[in-house]
């Protein structure tokens, strides 16, 4: 039986891979906080070690036994850049360490980027791998610079980057909010003319794509994408939403300016009360750019990954899950 070692896997992609790697007959190993939520990870055959990502040596242990490594772990919500730099790169630096020094057996260790790492683009030009990278949040910067760290390890390390751009599924919280909204009536779209174009990826087919990297010999080496073969706007969302739901839903435009001012206030609050918020200054510039949209051909081409799940499915069999959880009303 191979064994995995696994990092963020009280998070929403990370218990989804988790899943998956059990059912496909791991041994895994989840590397938790002390104080993590083990809500997804209960009753399951789980091995889960709380010593953290903020040093080397604890990881000993943990990772000199393992095949592959995967580093889902990360901060998405900070009210500072060095926040964001504390929660993707520090811990980033010290399994990387730990990887180095003593996984001897490690056949590959996939570390979780983001589309933010890329930055937006332009409406029609879904991005490429090899597109300039052009961060414009303390997140998508954060992220850059955990993959410039990799990339000082790859000549002594079998490592894989992969870039998702949103992720919905069951157990997601920040895209669920727009379902709730949706449920009472109301989508809001961003701006006062167009729609943001959107790459998006089911949790499933993301998890697939990532186990099917870290076992694929030409992916070692590489950075990928991997996203949704078609590109969206939040009218494609909102009409399978309205099929979901079974109800119609208004939309209303909210001006970029709203948005600024918005999360002005919400990151005045946010350093008031050391309390990260949803919506924030940073947040904004990414709510607002033109598309963020990315071709996942390269890994398609070279590994396989091919998303199943389209989003009609996806968002009916999402908000199913969460009306049986209990975060929807079933009326």
């Amino acid at each position: 039986m191979s064994i995995v070692v696994l990092t963020g896997a009280t998070g929403f992609v990370g218990s989804h891979l988790a899943d998956h790697l059990l059912q496909k007959g791991y041994e895994v190993h989840c590397i938790v906080r002390k104080n993590s939520n083990l809500q997804w990870l209960h009753n399951k055959n789980i091995h889960c070690h709380d010593v953290g990502l903020t040093q080397t040596a604890p990881l000993q242990n943990i990772v000199e036994q393992a095949d592959y490594i995967y580093h889902v772990a990360g901060t998405v919500r900070g009210i500072t850049a060095q926040d964001y730099y504390n929660g993707n790169v520090i811990p980033t630096f010290h399994l990387l360490e730990a990887a180095q020094k003593y996984g001897k057996r490690l056949k590959n260790m996939v570390v979780i980027s983001s589309l933010a790492a890329a930055g937006p683009t332009v409406a029609n030009r879904p991005l490429t791998e090899k597109d300039t990278v052009r961060p414009i949040s303390w997140y998508g910067e954060s992220k850059w610079q955990q993959e410039q760290l990799c990339h000082q390890y790859m000549d002594t390390l079998p490592l894989t980057i992969i870039r998702p751009p949103a992720v919905y599924g069951p157990r997601e919280t920040d895209i669920f909010l727009i379902f709730k909204a949706a449920q009472r009536g109301v989508m809001l779209q961003v701006g006062l003319v167009g729609s943001q174009q959107l790459s998006l990826v089911h949790v499933r087919d993301l998890v697939e794509g990532i186990s099917t990297a870290a076992e694929h010999r030409l992916a070692v080496g590489q950075t990928f994408f991997m996203g949704s073969m078609a590109h969206y706007t939040l009218e494609d969302m909102q009409q399978y939403i309205e099929q979901a739901l079974g109800k119609k839903v208004v939309q209303i435009r909210v001006p970029n300016w709203t948005i600024h001012s918005a999360a002005r206030a919400a990151t005045y609050w946010a350093s008031r009360t050391q309390r990260p918020s949803i919506l924030s200054l940073d947040k904004a510039k990414e709510l607002t750019a033109e598309a963020w949209t990315c071709s996942s051909e390269k890994a398609t081409q070279l590994i396989g990954y091919r998303p199943q799940i389209s989003l009609a499915t996806g968002i009916a069999q999402t908000i199913a899950w969460y009306k049986k959880a209990g975060w929807l009303s079933v009326k």
